[in-house]
């Protein structure tokens, strides 16, 4: 797969060092920050028609940076003093044209500074054409507050950043269905998004300090990974795994049973038969479990961007997170470029999950993490994976030969695992090439392979959380210990209900 090509819109400017003419231009911070993510940067021309099939031609995703000022008469109003506008007549209208057709195809768009300010303008808003607050927004770093569950909090996994801010102008009215989504000290809108889900709009500039700072860099790695996982979906996948593949058959538990929300990847880039009936079988018999020890179900699907909400975690007795594609590196500290035998990654999934797992963890629910997701509680307390086991024959069939296998694993004496299943040494299956590194804060590793990788941790406070790296609900595994590690859960589910953080009833049993 080629590295997604991501077209930067470029700025007349009327002299250029080293031309005779006017020429084109785009600051190489914000094309080495793609570099950087992974994508390859080409500039487009504003002279050219964004209407047309050609000047997509190629293209994976688009960044519309900063710039000056654009004509308040596009937005109704006469300009005032104190602006800037741009050396072309036809630099606004281009910008605002790419901007709307960037939208109507779903083209995955990162809109900064006056960026966002066209996005604003082109779905009918208009601007502040000269901010007067107490708060310096030109050359400074200033503290934002991002909304929760926003497309800008999935990107980034904080609710509070510092930003390098550069800008004179700000949002005014809000156009159709704009929606502010992050907020500087003074009020002043720093994040929007729309009806375009894949359309990320910030008020600051993090080009600026993205070579030294992750969330800066962030916002560039989340627009790479949206066209990443865009041209995975074009290789063929197969077709998601649906509710109708998955749901237990037969009587539902009872409305005041514990809430269960299972996070499981229904689907993931690059996603084949193989992967379809290993997700299909493995729910299937996750949810027959939990629905045969009385509890309700909730299922979310971190990759499906229409259908996730913390929301739904939030409101559940208890978490339990299965296995799915790999962990991207970028979410620990790593680099994709080194991970040999990657599949299935989807930074935006990972990093809505590491949020649910902190929300689930902050609230004191019960949790319960399966391969991918004994790896994400560990990434979101801190921790570091190792991206591919080599050897990893003990944990995955080799080249050729099933997937999934059997492994023996040591369980420490007095833990929580080696409570429910009375025994220190367990045969599992396993069918992983990543595993637990350093420890996340407040873990402990109580189960271990052969050649000593972590299969199994905990907490050490005291909250019922635990994390298997293997696949107990592996239907060709030992139905008798998934079915004690699935009662002990939903009996702390319901422990964690009569403590007084019950989860609302809900009329339906299903929330996606």
């Amino acid at each position: 797969m080629h590295r997604p090509i991501i077209g930067v819109t470029g700025m007349v400017s009327s002299t250029v060092n080293g031309l005779r003419y006017a020429g084109t231009a785009a600051a190489a911070a914000v094309l080495d920050a793609v570099l950087r993510a992974g994508g390859e940067p080409r500039i487009l021309y504003p002279g050219g028609d964004p209407s047309s099939e050609s000047h997509w031609a190629g293209l994976d995703g688009l960044i519309i940076p900063g710039g000056s000022d654009i004509n308040p008469r596009l937005y109704g109003q006469e300009p005032g003093d104190d602006l800037t506008l741009t050396d072309a007549d036809f630099q606004d209208s281009y910008d605002l044209e790419i901007v709307r057709e960037a939208m109507r195809r779903d083209i995955p768009t990162l809109a900064i500074c006056r960026g966002m300010q066209l996005v604003n303008v082109a779905c009918g808003g208009d601007l502040i054409q000269h901010l007067a607050t107490g708060l310096d927004h030109v050359g400074t770093v200033h503290q934002v507050s991002i909304e929760r569950g926003s497309i800008l909090h999935t990107a980034l996994g904080s609710q509070q950043v510092d930003v390098s801010s550069y800008h004179h102008q700000a949002i005014g009215r809000l156009g159709t269905g704009v929606v502010a989504t992050a907020y500087a000290p003074d009020g002043t809108i720093e994040a929007l998004q729309t009806q375009a889900p894949r359309l990320l709009a910030v008020q600051w500039h993090p080009e600026d300090r993205a070579h030294s700072d992750p969330v800066d860099q962030g916002l560039f790695d989340w627009l790479v990974a949206q066209c990443r996982a865009d041209l995975q979906r074009k290789d063929g996948s197969h077709r998601a795994v649906t509710l109708a593949d998955v749901m237990p058959a037969g009587p539902q538990p009872d409305p005041d049973a514990p809430l269960i929300a299972v996070v499981v990847p229904l689907s993931f880039p690059g996603f084949t038969a193989e992967m379809f009936e290993l997700v299909q079988r493995f729910t299937a018999s996750t949810l027959a479990a939990l629905n045969e020890a009385g509890a309700r179900i909730s299922i979310i699907d971190p990759n499906d961007p229409q259908t996730r909400s913390l929301d739904s975690i939030t409101r559940a007795d208890a978490v339990l997170y299965l296995g799915g594609g790999d962990v991207d590196p970028t979410v620990y500290g790593g680099s994709l470029g080194t991970v040999q035998g990657s599949y299935g990654i989807d930074r935006d999934a990972d990093v809505f999950s590491i949020l649910g797992i902190t929300d689930t963890l902050q609230r004191g629910a019960p949790l319960l993490a399966v391969c991918r997701g004994s790896q994400l509680l560990n990434v979101a307390l801190g921790g570091t994976l190792i991206p591919d086991l080599v050897p990893g024959h003990l944990h995955r069939g080799e080249p050729g030969e099933p997937m999934f296998l059997d492994e023996d694993v040591r369980l420490e004496n007095g833990s929580v695992i080696h409570r429910i299943l009375g025994r220190c040494g367990v045969t599992v299956r396993s069918g992983h090439h990543q595993a637990v590194d350093r420890l996340g804060d407040g873990l402990r590793a109580v189960g271990f392979a052969q050649d000593g990788v972590v299969e199994a941790t905990e907490l050490e406070a005291d909250q019922w959380v635990l994390g298997l790296q293997w696949h107990p609900e592996d239907p060709d595994g030992n139905h008798d210990d998934f079915a004690a590690i699935i009662r002990e859960f939903v009996s702390q589910a319901a422990a964690f209900q009569d403590s007084g953080h019950p989860a609302p009833r809900v009329e339906e049993h299903i929330d996606v």
